[in-house]
């Protein structure tokens, strides 16, 4: 879900896959309203991404959060991991909203066809906030988001960070 081109971001938060529980998600809820919060001060769109799906209700299907609290991202990416795989959304939680703010949508089904996060790349980068469960990094070039609705394809080019 979305279109066009972004080449102005270079914020990442993130949720840490090897911190991730689903019992947590409601407290990893409210570290991305509070990295939401810190980068809507500083005027800082990001890339949001992390396991699951965003906005559910069922707090073991992914992360509970409400719009505001994922107001600022640009784009939000719902993945899979190893050992926590849900069907993608497709309830319209808060896809209004998404949808009216131009914010990019996409699910990320690990081992699927050219489908990845690489998460040792986000690892490697300049954290600037780490939380318990979540952390926000910046590259050093704006990534390269390139986003088109009526195919479904999405390609977010990662920058170098040295």
């Amino acid at each position: 879900m979305g279109n066009g081109k972004d080449t102005s971001i270079s914020d990442i938060v993130w949720v840490d896959p090897d911190f991730f529980s689903k019992l947590h998600t409601p407290a990893i809820a409210t570290e991305i309203e509070e990295l939401n919060s810190l980068l809507k001060v500083c005027g800082r769109r990001y890339v949001l991404a992390g396991p699951g799906r965003w906005g559910t209700r069922d707090f073991s299907l992914g992360i509970p959060v409400s719009f505001s609290q994922v107001s600022f991202a640009r784009v939000i990416i719902e993945t899979d991991l190893p050992n926590f795989s849900v069907e993608p959304s497709q309830g319209s939680h808060f896809f209004h909203n998404l949808t009216s703010m131009n914010t990019g949508y996409l699910t990320v089904s690990q081992g699927r066809n050219k489908e990845r996060i690489d998460w040792d790349w986000l690892k490697s980068l300049q954290c600037e906030r780490k939380l318990k469960f979540c952390r926000w990094s910046r590259t050093n070039q704006p990534l390269n988001i390139i986003m088109n609705g009526r195919t479904g394809n999405t390609v977010i080019f990662k920058t170098s960070h040295v």
